[in-house]
């Protein structure tokens, strides 16, 4: 029983990326040596993945419903607001006293003075918002870029990948170095190449126990990708991505999670 759960606590702290790298290494040496821990690891991890999965079709349907919502409200709103009249004149003839009863409305009955200042208040609450949007969305971008430039200033950029020499790692190398270099927006282009690679990786990559160890480092170079590609977005003004990007890795089994989770809070 004891066994079970040290296997087990094993499994959960490499799939959550808890482990030192001597742990690491051990473990995929235990994965290539021991059948029954690798097939209880392939089990596991598709358990998870499928979780997230799951979890993130429906947050989608989720963001969808809601933006469809958001649309049939302003097209509401717009259509309201095409009178034959200038708009702000017929504000001055709703809140005109003893005008109100001659004005129609669609259905030809009037309206009382109490819902056209109902309807004027709404209005002017949506032109208000169109003024307060982009300018919390500019601090946003603000706040971001400063956050982002603490995080990538004095060396600060860690690793959770073990170098390899193949291509994709070379890759992954090279991002880092334009990062260094302040070459933002070349990293950016660099980062995303990267994590295409690394998908048709793993799309083509067999079920048989010896592609593990590839699958799992695979996964690693790909949460070092998707983190540093979140804070360039950041530190190129990108809110809507950033924050997108974020929101993923903060709900994924990266290694960054906490990290992601916390810039969502402080700056998003």
């Amino acid at each position: 029983m004891e066994e079970n759960i040290e296997r087990f606590e094993r499994i959960r702290s490499y799939i959550k990326g808890e482990m030192s790298i001597e742990d690491r290494i051990s473990f995929e040496r235990d994965l290539l040596n021991d059948n029954e821990l690798a097939k209880e690891f392939e089990e596991i991890e598709g358990i998870s993945k499928a979780t997230v999965k799951v979890y993130e079709e429906e947050q989608l349907q989720h963001d969808l419903e809601m933006v469809e919502r958001e649309m049939a409200e302003a097209d509401k709103l717009a259509k309201s607001l095409l009178t034959k009249e200038p708009f702000f004149k017929k504000v001055q003839q709703w809140f005109t006293p003893g005008s109100y009863e001659a004005t129609p409305n669609p259905n030809g009955s009037t309206l009382s003075f109490g819902s056209r200042m109902a309807i004027t208040f709404a209005i002017a609450a949506a032109l208000a918002l169109g003024v307060f949007l982009p300018v919390n969305n500019h601090h946003l971008a603000v706040a971001g870029y400063n956050e982002a430039g603490q995080i990538l200033s004095n060396g600060q950029i860690q690793f959770n990948t073990l170098r390899g020499d193949d291509e994709i790692s070379d890759k992954l190398e090279s991002s880092y170095s334009l990062i260094q270099d302040g070459k933002y927006q070349e990293a950016l282009t660099s980062l995303t190449e990267v994590e295409e690679s690394i998908d048709q990786q793993i799309s083509a990559l067999s079920d048989d126990d010896s592609a593990i160890m590839r699958l799992s480092e695979l996964n690693r170079m790909k949460q070092d990708a998707e983190w540093y590609r979140a804070i360039l977005l950041m530190r190129e003004k990108k809110v809507g991505q950033a924050k997108k990007l974020l929101k993923l890795i903060a709900k994924s089994d990266s290694v960054y999670a906490d990290k992601a989770q916390m810039l969502m809070k402080e700056v998003y």
